[in-house]
């Protein structure tokens, strides 16, 4: 199996394993689902905070409705669950992310946004996917061909790990990566 790391962001990587038959165009689709996942349940967690912990009312806006002891900490408990599920450190401890256990995430948090909400539905941009849009994969500051195998560009070694980024199709290239220290 070829470890795929998916570094996207600080926030946006993971890991995921392939062979090296699997086609470029398969693992396209493949990682820009789990991408679009991710992002997904990072922008639930953000809500989330919002409700556990909402910002000073702005001018002229009356603070919002304060939610229940009970419905914050299932929120943060919920959250805490999906940071560590799609944590950066998931990766240092090499724990393979399956594109499962993302949607059973995003099911749980959306599960737990309806109890918080009850007995109204939860706003429409919490339980709403992302659009889904494939990428072109990145490899070493090129763009791997979809119509090749992923060993054409690792070789015959199972135990290869690449660092792989993403990027718009038609464009130049994925955004420069940002390097942050254990200071940020």
């Amino acid at each position: 199996m070829v470890f795929i790391h998916l570094q996207q962001s600080v926030e946006a990587q993971f890991l995921i394993e392939v062979t090296c038959a699997t086609t470029v165009d398969s693992l396209a689709i493949q990682v820009s689902a789990m991408y679009d996942e991710v992002l997904h349940i990072l922008r639930l967690c953000s809500m989330f905070d919002m409700i556990v912990s909402p910002p000073p009312p702005t001018e002229g806006h009356p603070p919002p409705p304060e939610a229940p002891p009970q419905v914050k900490e299932l929120l943060a408990r919920t959250a805490a669950e999906a940071r560590a599920l799609i944590s950066p450190a998931q990766v240092d401890r090499k724990v393979i992310i399956k594109e499962e256990q993302l949607k059973a995430m995003i099911e749980t948090l959306i599960a737990a946004a309806t109890m918080a909400f009850s007995p109204n539905p939860p706003p429409e941009q919490m339980v709403e996917p992302p659009k889904f849009q494939v990428y072109e994969v990145w490899w070493a500051g090129k763009q791997l061909d979809r119509k090749k195998t992923v060993g054409e560009y690792t070789g015959r070694n199972e135990k290869t790990k690449i660092v792989v980024r993403l990027a718009k199709q038609g464009s130049s290239g994925p955004p420069p990566r940002v390097e942050t220290t254990a200071e940020q």
